[in-house]
């Protein structure tokens, strides 16, 4: 993945409604913009999406169809219960796929950065 990318990625997945993250498609540089700082080509400043929490569990709940049976189960349990996404990473850790995660995880948020490129 190059640099660029790589920045829209990790803006995607750790933006949210209290942190967002602008894209300056001219130079391709990825910031928090500070309060009063006047930008060049202010047409050129977009903001970022971020990953919503419903589309989160939707691919905590895709990744964990890709698991066997029984560590699937394990999966949905703590999906369908409280604290999904902090019992989902638990689960993850202690069957050893936070590497598989992080990079399904990834994935889809390079897909969906891919796409909203295409919208510029």
């Amino acid at each position: 993945m190059n640099d660029s990318l790589e920045q829209l990625v990790d803006a995607f997945l750790d933006g949210d409604s209290s942190l967002q993250f602008y894209y300056n498609s001219t130079t391709k540089d990825v910031f928090v913009p500070m309060d009063g700082t006047p930008y060049d080509d202010e047409d050129a400043i977009v903001p970022i999406p971020y990953k919503s929490s419903k589309d989160m569990y939707e691919v905590m709940v895709d990744f964990s169809k890709l698991q066997d049976d029984s560590l699937k189960e394990k999966l949905f349990k703590v999906l369908n219960n409280k604290k999904p996404f902090v019992n989902f990473k638990e689960v993850v850790s202690n069957a050893d796929l936070t590497d598989a995660w992080r990079e399904y995880e990834e994935n889809y948020a390079k897909q969906q950065i891919l796409e909203w490129l295409e919208t510029l």
